[in-house]
């Protein structure tokens, strides 16, 4: 009932409390000695006890909802703002255009906390279990953003040993089909459709057998150049995919690209299970 008449109010409990607290001593000052007395000994504590309490059942009821909480699948997330976006435009007659090569990169948590994300980076190891952290770099160095574009990441590989024979039946060839995440952004400059692929190679162990990636549900986010969060976003890359707009700096701010580097991240997990 608290929290309702809070949430109807507007009004931030702590402020409410501080205004009960206020009011209680303008009162001691008015009456005098002993009952101001009374109001800082008994009267404040106890507002102040009150109010500490139906703040955390407030919170503990609301779920935490300063948290940053998941966008349902499909929503359209602004980059510049972190906000689900509005009148998306999905080409721009203006010239706009994402950076390619090397933006996409991987690490194991499991073997290391916190990542570092080499530039030329090579296959990553990992092993049956292991929690991989995948990221992609979004900078765009026009001063027009580019308004759509949508991202997916494909799982490849990860059959294990394959064996080539001839009509005689003897092994011509082995090689092993390597597991890897292949990222493909697909937007729109005018007419001209633009996309991006690239992949990251994970050199699991042959003796592992069949392996694959599974996306851990909820773990997609968007942060600044400086990995500040912007956005939590929809599950889905792994999937259908998921989609950003207006990536890169406003056509309002000039030479303001770096600013508006992007960062989208997300966890998946190497899974040994079967089919």
């Amino acid at each position: 009932m608290v929290g309702t008449l809070w949430g109807l109010l507007n009004i931030h409990p702590v402020w409410v409390v501080v205004a009960i607290a206020a009011a209680a001593l303008a009162a001691g000052l008015i009456h005098g000695a002993e009952y101001r007395r009374h109001v800082i000994v008994i009267v404040i504590p106890v507002v102040l006890l009150f109010g500490v309490g139906a703040y955390l059942v407030e919170d503990a009821l609301s779920g935490g909802d300063h948290a940053p909480t998941i966008p349902p699948p499909g929503t359209i997330i602004n980059a510049q703002t972190g906000e689900p976006a509005v009148n998306v435009q999905y080409s721009t007659p203006q010239m706009a255009q994402i950076g390619a090569g090397g933006i996409f990169r991987a690490c194991d948590l499991t073997r290391e906390h916190p990542c570092r994300y080499e530039r030329n980076q090579g296959p990553i190891k990992a092993k049956p279990g292991d929690l991989l952290e995948l990221g992609i770099r979004l900078h765009n160095g026009n001063d027009a953003s580019v308004p759509y574009a949508r991202f997916t990441v494909e799982m490849w590989g990860g059959q294990g040993t394959f064996i080539a024979k001839n009509s005689s039946g003897e092994v011509t060839s082995e090689r092993r089909d390597p597991l890897s995440a292949e990222l493909d952004i697909e937007y729109q400059t005018g007419t001209t459709h633009e996309g991006i692929e690239e992949s990251v190679e994970i050199d699991v162990p042959e003796s592992a057998g069949y392996t694959a990636l599974n996306y851990v549900p909820g773990s997609t986010v968007l942060l600044d150049g400086h990995h500040h969060l912007v956005a939590r976003l929809p599950d889905g890359i792994m999937d259908s995919g998921l989609a950003l707009a207006d990536i890169g700096s406003p056509s309002s701010c000039y030479f303001c690209d770096i600013r508006y580097i992007r960062f989208i991240f997300f966890k998946a997990k190497v899974n040994d299970g079967a089919l």
